[in-house]
């Protein structure tokens, strides 16, 4: 039930191999004597199909759980001269500062603009709720505000199929993203509000705890890690100690140079880590790894 190591891989029992029976040259010869009896089975019913159907969503109830920032996208195309203004970098992920807060207006009044209710781990969930098609296949926790976006987010949720349990922070408002796309690349900008207020007492509570000793999987991105490094802890250790699978995603390159602390403490418990070339180039850099640079 300890922590495994950071590049360990799972590992299972191969396949025993298939082999094929052997070959006898007076093998078609005694199949073309012995005439079996034609056995003819008819469609199963309606019923048997509906039962089958009912136990495949049965087993698939809750076997994924997310937990991150939920997050209100504000999607809209910009130009670079847009990103030059508020200080942001192309193909990049960051947390706003002051100097950021006028962005969300601006993109607001745009006429290309898109409300997407988001945050990295919520869109993945929604996205393997869809693939799964089964409704309560996946579950999901983080925090929102008691505002009129909160409530968007959980129609969202609910219409999607995810079982969401969302903390209502009663002062911080939902929490927002600046998505500025500039030539199919896209920069994220997230003002995290009440994202950023997840308690892991809410965790705790029964009616939440059942959703994470339900789920097989279990899916937390590094953006999380700025919010409730403890929460994850907890689930980490629940899904060491109970044989479950736990992925973990680097989510940005500030996550791994300005929360190495906090990413080391839990990517030990980790089956899975994702993350694209940039974000594991930081990674290894400020491990001191070699980093080498692929010439085009």
């Amino acid at each position: 039930g300890g922590p495994r190591e950071v590049w360990s891989r799972p590992t299972k029992t191969p396949a025993a191999p298939i082999i094929p029976p052997p070959h006898h040259h007076c093998n078609g010869l005694l199949a073309s004597r012995q005439r079996r009896p034609q056995i003819s089975l008819s469609p199963p019913c309606a019923a048997v199909v509906e039962r089958s159907k009912k136990m495949a969503a049965s087993n698939l109830e809750g076997v994924l759980l997310g937990m991150g920032n939920p997050l209100l996208d504000i999607s809209a195309v910009v130009d670079e001269a847009f990103l030059a203004k508020y200080d942001v970098k192309p193909n990049n992920a960051i947390l706003a500062e002051d100097k950021h807060l006028p962005m969300y207006d601006e993109l607001s009044s745009k006429e290309n603009v898109e409300y997407i209710a988001g945050g990295a781990t919520q869109n993945s969930i929604r996205v393997a709720q869809w693939m799964l098609q089964t409704p309560g296949a996946t579950s999901y926790m983080g925090c929102i505000g008691k505002d009129k976006y909160g409530e968007e987010m959980k129609s969202a949720a609910k219409a999607a199929g995810v079982t969401a349990h969302y903390y209502e922070d009663e002062a911080a408002p939902t929490g927002t993203c600046a998505v500025c796309v500039v030539g199919g690349e896209r920069s994220l900008i997230a003002n995290l509000s009440a994202a950023n207020c997840y308690k892991s007492e809410h965790l705790k509570k029964p009616e939440n705890w059942a959703l994470v000793e339900k789920a097989k999987y279990i899916y937390i991105a590094g953006f999380f890690l700025t919010v409730s490094p403890e929460s994850i802890q907890l689930v980490a250790e629940h899904a060491a100690a109970n044989n479950k699978v736990f992925l973990m995603n680097l989510s940005a390159p500030f996550i791994c140079e300005f929360f190495r602390d906090a990413q080391e403490k839990v990517l030990p418990y980790a089956d899975y880590i994702f993350g694209n070339e940039t974000e594991a180039r930081i990674f290894s850099k400020v491990r001191g790894w070699e980093v080498i640079t692929q010439s085009s």
